[in-house]
Order: structure tokens, then C-alpha cells, then sequence
């Protein structure tokens, strides 16, 4: 009541009184918190104040300021803690609300650990104050990591390996100075991506072209991104022709990205189904000694890709002409399983034929 009226006194409205129970059980903790969830509503600007009531008291509260700052529209301004010790003034009153920020840091690092999405921690290093991370208020290590995971979940696969190597590289120089806590953020990104680096080819359609590839693959897969994983493991596959025709090709060339095309129509069917015109009964010749040289993968091979190129067309069009897979993480699994079960070898064999 004192305090009540003393902040009436100071011109504030009368203060709603919560009453919240004495227990300690779990339940009764978590009654706590929507006991006091029921008196915010968005646009609100919060005020805490964290100093008296038992000590698990401030802990819960503390802890459960950063889901009313997800759950609800509002600001935090303060949150005050008056550090009083008996025979001491004046007491000092402290505001933590600058440290509530730490919950942004792990939640960008979540996705980015999660979900290899790098935007929020891009935008936390961007903003970040010197005493938060400060050190990595980089503009270059801002762009590079806005580049690298727009790169990854938009599957612009010929320019990955540049943008991971770019990335990478400032991520280690910035280590070398780094803060303790800097550097666990900075080895987060290393972990994530570091898999990625170093797999620039000579050629675009070589060996380590493959390698980066399966990467990729690898990454989209486990962060969840099938649709992405399989338009890869689609174009993976296609990019064997390219490499078995020989010569150095980069995407551009419509005549050697017919044989792409053609490779995928002839794995996507049995061979007396294949109907081919123009230029692509030449091609299809070509492409003969392919499929002859490494029969006992073909097979295998060809029930892969109508599989995946199955689930995938799903995705191309939304799943408005049949129904998504209820279990559709099993089944993407599986596929990356038997991707990686056949591909590797087909693919070396067709590299050492180019070679």
C-alpha cells in the first residue's frame, strides 16, 4: 500500500495488485508467470523491477522476461535491481535491461546453428555495442555472412564455395583478436559452415565441384531445407553429362546444358520409353557410353532420380496435384542415403573419364 500510494504521489496510475501463490512446486512457478502474462498486452512498455520477493522469485521472473518479449508486442526499458545490504547507503540501483540482449546472441546463433540462417546474427553484429561482441561490428563480416547463407538456402551452387571461402576467411581473421565469447560465436559459424570451405575446383564441373556439392546437399538435408536439397541432388546428377561430353562449363553454354537435360530424361525412364529429336539423338548417343560403362550404378541411379524428381516435382507445384508425404523428413533422409550410397562412385568414374 505504501508503495502504491507513493507512486500515485509521482503523478503514476494506481498500481493493479497480483497476488501469486506462496507454493514452490513447478507448477505453481510456472502459474507465476501467467499470472503476471495476463496483465501485458501488446504496445506495452515494461518496467521491472527484479529486487525483492524470495530469490527464486527473481530468477523465474528473469528468465520469463525474455518470453514476454516474444510473446508479446512490447518494450522493455528497465529492469531494476536495488543491490541493498543493511548499514550500507546509498543503495545502489542497477539496470540489467542492456543484458537481456544476450537472449538475441543465442537466438541468432540458434538459427544459425539450426537452420544456417545467417540474417539475425548479421544484424545483431551490425548493431552490437562494444561491450556486446562489439569487436565484430564489422561491415565486411556482416556482408559475408548476409551473402553465404542467402547463397545456401537460395542454392546458388556455382558461387557457394566463393562465398564460403570469403566468409570463412574473415571469420578466422577476426578470431585472431576475438574475446573469449567472441570466438565461441565466431567457431558457431566455422562449425556450420566450415564443411563448405576450400572446395573450389579447377574446372566447374570436376571432382571437387562433386565434393562441394554433396556438402551442399549434406547441409540443406540436415538444416531441413528437402525442396533445396533435392533441386541439388537433381542438378547434381544432370551435371555428370556435362562432365562425361569434357571441357570446361559453367552453366552457360545451352548446347553442353543439353546434355544435362537429356542425361536426367533417359534416367527418368526406361530406355525403350526414350523419345528424343533434334539434337538430342546425338547427344543421347554420346551419353550411351555412359550408361554402358557404369551399368551396374545406372540402375540404381535411375530409380534414385524418378524417386527424388517425384518428390520434387511435388514441390515444384506446391503440392496442388497430390499430397505432401506425411513423413516427409524420413523419406528425404532416406533418398540423401541412397544419394550418397550411389552417386559417389558414378561420379568419380565419369571425373576419371574426363580426365
Amino acid at each position: 500500500e505504501a508503495v502504491a500510494r507513493e507512486i500515485v504521489q509521482h503523478g503514476g496510475p494506481v498500481p493493479e495488485k497480483i497476488t501469486i501463490s506462496d507454493n514452490s512446486e513447478s507448477g505453481d512457478i510456472w502459474q507465476w508467470l501467467y499470472d503476471i502474462l495476463g496483465c501485458i498486452t501488446d504496445g506495452d512498455e515494461l518496467f521491472f523491477d527484479l529486487t525483492h520477493g524470495w530469490r527464486m522469485q527473481s530468477l523465474v521472473f528473469s528468465a520469463g522476461i525474455n518470453f514476454v518479449r516474444r510473446v508479446r508486442k512490447v518494450s522493455v526499458s528497465a529492469v531494476y535491481y536495488g543491490m541493498y545490504e543493511k548499514d550500507r547507503s546509498p543503495t545502489a540501483i542497477v539496470n540489467l535491461v542492456d543484458f537481456y540482449a544476450i537472449n538475441d546472441w543465442a537466438d541468432a546463433i540458434g538459427r544459425l546453428v539450426d537452420m544456417a540462417d545467417t540474417r539475425k546474427l548479421a544484424a545483431m553484429v551490425s548493431e552490437a555495442p562494444e561491450h556486446q561482441f562489439g569487436h565484430l561490428a564489422d561491415e565486411p563480416l556482416v556482408e559475408a555472412l548476409k551473402k553465404l547463407g542467402l547463397c545456401l538456402t537460395n542454392i546458388n551452387v556455382n558461387e557457394v564455395a566463393t562465398f564460403a571461402d570469403d566468409a570463412l576467411a574473415v571469420v578466422k581473421h577476426k578470431m585472431e583478436d576475438a574475446t573469449q565469447a567472441e570466438r565461441l560465436l565466431l567457431e558457431s559459424v566455422i562449425k556450420a559452415f566450415g564443411e563448405l570451405g576450400d572446395k573450389r575446383g579447377e574446372r566447374c564441373y570436376d571432382a571437387t565441384y562433386y565434393e562441394l556439392q554433396r556438402s551442399i546437399i549434406k547441409l540443406l538435408v540436415q538444416y531441413g531445407y528437402y525442396m533445396q536439397a533435392f533441386t541439388v541432388m537433381r542438378e547434381c546428377i544432370g551435371s555428370l553429362g556435362m562432365t562425361w561430353r569434357g571441357g570446361k562449363y559453367c552453366g552457360k553454354d545451352r548446347a553442353k546444358r543439353l546434355y544435362a537435360n537429356t542425361l536426367c530424361r533417359m534416367l527418368g525412364y526406361d530406355q525403350e520409353s526414350w523419345e528424343f529429336e533434334g539434337d538430342e539423338i546425338k547427344v543421347k548417343q554420346n551419353l550411351l557410353s555412359l550408361k554402358e560403362e557404369n551399368e551396374s550404378e545406372w540402375t540404381s541411379l535411375s530409380s534414385l532420380y524418378r524417386e527424388l524428381a517425384k518428390i520434387r516435382n511435388g514441390f515444384d507445384h506446391a503440392w496442388t496435384s497430390t499430397s505432401m508425404p506425411e513423413k516427409i523428413t524420413e523419406q528425404a533422409q532416406s533418398i540423401h542415403a541412397q544419394f550418397e550410397t550411389v552417386f559417389p562412385a558414378i561420379a568419380a568414374r565419369v571425373c576419371a573419364h574426363q580426365s
